[in-house]
């Protein structure tokens, strides 16, 4: 692990100190990792991903030097979506082939047991997206709220950077350590292999946790300096609100039912078509 402390946990964002079980399931710094398990689960993946580059372009007027374009890029490729799936993705993006035109919506609700979540979605319909987001806090006794009413619970858009398949290589941490923080404020650095005691991969998978504002300058400097110089390794770009301490809803860990239950949910919002985050504040 790192020499040196870790300048930015409980100093300026000591309200981030409950990260680690949250954001979506119970390892919150590998949200979205490689979920696919199936060739029906890795199209839906792939889906999502295309329908958030052509939606990206769109949003900044085809500008493809823009940060955003970039972070949605860069999550295709760290998910294996194939070039060509790509290209036509970034023609749609551009009005150069046709396409339904998606917009950006957040449904707020409350689930078991005072649980709150907040469901980001991108869609083209929003008849469509709504009802199917009510219908599953409805069947599982909770209820599609207004806007506010879960978002109160959460520090909202931290960054986020994944990078994965980095070997061995101890100088690593350093390396990253250090241009992480020479290109804006740091909340959280960790090596993930060093600590899943249960993991097998001999590769450093890093999670930097950083301020929202400055995401786009550190993935960019990280890519260039880390990603780029080691063949295989990926990175994943994207954000993430953290549940705050007062609003917690702690399950015990005799209550497997009740945490089968709540994650049951969490899937079944994640396998709609629309949804593209989904956060809670229950620590599972």
């Amino acid at each position: 692990m790192f020499s040196r402390p870790r300048l930015a946990i409980g100093v300026k964002v000591a309200k981030h100190t409950q990260l680690r079980n949250f954001a979506g399931h119970n390892k919150w710094s590998k949200i979205k990792r490689k979920k696919a398990v199936n060739d029906q689960a890795r199209n839906k993946m792939y889906t999502k991903l295309l329908n958030q580059i052509a939606y990206t372009l769109r949003e900044v007027d085809g500008d493809q030097q823009n940060a955003k374009f970039f972070q949605a890029l860069q999550n295709a490729k760290a998910q294996g979506v194939p070039k060509t799936n790509i290209e036509n993705a970034i023609k749609r993006g551009m009005g150069e082939s046709g396409g339904a035109a998606f917009e950006k919506v957040s449904y707020e609700g409350n689930g078991p047991v005072g649980s709150l979540f907040v469901i980001d979605c991108l869609t083209d319909n929003r008849k469509r997206t709504g009802p199917q987001i009510r219908k599953i806090f409805k069947d599982y006794e909770g209820s599609l709220g207004s806007s506010g009413q879960a978002a109160w619970a959460f520090d909202m858009g931290v960054g986020r950077i994944n990078i994965e398949g980095l070997g061995t290589d101890e100088q690593l941490e350093e390396t990253i350590f250090e241009t992480a923080m020479q290109n804006g404020e740091i909340i959280d650095i960790i090596n993930e292999n060093n600590n899943d005691e249960n993991s097998n991969d001999n590769n450093n998978n890093f999670c930097i946790l950083c301020e929202f504002n400055d995401l786009n300058t550190i993935s960019k400097a990280l890519n260039q300096v880390v990603v780029e110089k080691h063949e295989g390794s990926s990175m994943n770009v994207d954000y993430v609100h953290i549940p705050k301490d007062e609003s917690l809803v702690k399950i015990s860990d005799e209550d497997e039912e009740l945490a089968e239950k709540i994650n049951e949910m969490i899937n079944e919002f994640e396998d709609l078509d629309d949804v593209q985050h989904v956060f809670h504040n229950v620590n599972l």
